[in-house]
């Protein structure tokens, strides 16, 4: 988690320095085209990559076999969506500058679909430390590369680049570090990959309908508003997109875990689950508090005035991510637990919610009609995916309640906060927001009964 954190960081920093660069109208193309290329994970990945570990640890004296034929297979996925965004964008009529930034930002996928395989290596094997070494490394030689283009006088498309070359690092380091840990035999099996895809499709589905919802706005703003636009929201929603590494790391973590305690030890299956929810809740009621109270603060520091309107957008997005915190841990019980079969249905009625209110919203509201209807799509579907983990048995009670606590330790924390900025520097209050959060979590036995040293200790 703290390489995700740091990953996080360091990219954010990339994007302020692009975003003062190339202004609101061409940072918001940047921010389209990447948008896009997060939507195409519903090619590269079909929900395989979700029950390629399970898979492999199952797998016993095939795992080699298995490990290898699902990173070709990942390679393969990753190649059709370069070439369906590429063919999207040219399309769909956007301009030129667009499409050749797309050329050239699409090769992330390339490189990215297949790096991301590999990742079943050190999952399987609890090494997620070396992963971790090798994302803060590509991130760093990232950001090295956007500040040397930010100070050449960059342009959209070189500004693309430094994404790409990170991409080629990561997975020049992750191959042969992958090949110490377990065996890889790369080969095309046409029943593994029958396999994957017949377990995956519920997921495949499911993944398909959170991609679209979580980017698709990016798409509809540019169509339904401008770029100018999709550039605020695009720095408004980077709050929310850097707090969403934490429940990424946090489910990437216990999915190992949890899948080997499943369903012979429920009891240590629940354990993992508080334990994770009172991580979440505590480093999410931070996160949180600080967005809704020193957003405006933030933006004008870090992105200057022209993205200050963007300070409503990014308190809606960042409580809608306090739902996404929920969700998230959600996916990884059903997926750990193989009760999986009503994702799709959840997602896709998050996806009809979301595109109606965008709809209805944007053109009465931009980007802050936006922000609505993503708050709205995660609250929904983190209801509706607490009810399908609700439902398996063997888990209840989940004995989550206590992590509520963190809703009125939140809002004292910002009150504090900001009558502490009312007479002092708005960093002030922010230092003094973090204090008194953390305090009074450790006192509220947020955590569990030792308090937040709960989170470190076995």
């Amino acid at each position: 988690m703290a390489a995700r954190v740091a990953v996080a960081a360091l990219g954010w920093g990339g994007t302020i320095l692009i975003a003062r660069e190339l202004g609101r109208e061409a940072f918001g193309q940047f921010t389209l085209v990447f948008g896009l290329l997060g939507m195409l994970s519903i090619i590269t990945d079909l929900g395989v990559g979700r029950v390629a570990l399970r898979g492999m640890i199952g797998a016993g004296e095939d795992a080699a076999r298995y490990a290898g034929s699902y990173v070709v297979l990942r390679a393969c996925l990753g190649l059709v969506g370069y070439g369906v965004v590429l063919s999207f964008v040219t399309l769909s009529g956007y301009p030129a500058v667009v499409i050749q930034a797309t050329a050239v930002a699409g090769l992330v996928v390339v490189l990215a679909t297949p790096s991301h395989a590999y990742e079943v290596a050190f999952q399987a094997t609890d090494r997620l430390t070396l992963l971790a070494l090798a994302s803060i490394v590509g991130q760093m030689a990232q950001l090295a590369l956007t500040v040397a283009l930010v100070f050449g006088g960059g342009t959209l498309v070189w500004l693309t680049v430094p994404a790409v070359a990170k991409e080629a690092l990561v997975l020049l380091w992750k191959a042969p570090m992958a090949h110490r840990l377990v065996e890889f035999r790369y080969l095309i099996d046409r029943r593994i990959w029958g396999q994957l895809f017949r377990e995956a499709v519920p997921l495949s589905l499911g993944t398909a309908m959170v991609t679209l919802y979580y980017r698709l706005d990016f798409v509809m703003l540019s169509k339904l508003d401008d770029f100018a636009a999709v550039g605020v929201y695009g720095v408004a929603y980077r709050f929310a997109d850097v707090a969403h590494f934490v429940p990424s790391a946090v489910s990437v973590a216990i999915l190992a875990s949890l899948v080997r305690a499943w369903p012979d030890d429920a009891d240590e299956c629940r354990t993992i689950i508080r334990r994770a929810a009172s991580l979440l809740a505590v480093v999410g009621g931070l996160v949180i508090t600080q967005v809704v109270v020193f957003a405006p603060d933030v933006l004008d520091l870090l992105y200057g005035n022209d993205y200050a309107t963007g300070a409503a957008a990014a308190r809606i997005l960042i409580l809608g991510e306090g739902a996404a915190f929920l969700s998230s841990l959600a996916f990884a019980c059903l997926v750990a637990t193989g009760r999986h079969r009503g994702y799709p249905i959840v997602t896709l009625t998050g996806l009809a919610v979301n595109v109606v209110l965008n709809i209805v919203l944007i053109p009465r509201y931009s980007f802050e009609g936006a922000a609505y209807a993503t708050l709205v799509t995660e609250v929904l579907v983190a209801i509706l995916m607490w009810r399908l983990v609700a439902s398996i048995a063997p888990l209840r009670p989940l004995g989550l309640l206590p992590t509520a606590k963190v809703i009125p330790l939140a809002i004292v924390s910002g009150l504090v906060g900001l009558a502490v900025a009312s007479v002092a520097p708005w960093l002030v209050g922010a230092a003094v927001t973090t204090g008194c959060y953390l305090a009074l979590a450790h006192l509220a036995r947020l955590a569990g009964p030792e308090g937040l040293r709960a989170l470190v200790t076995s």
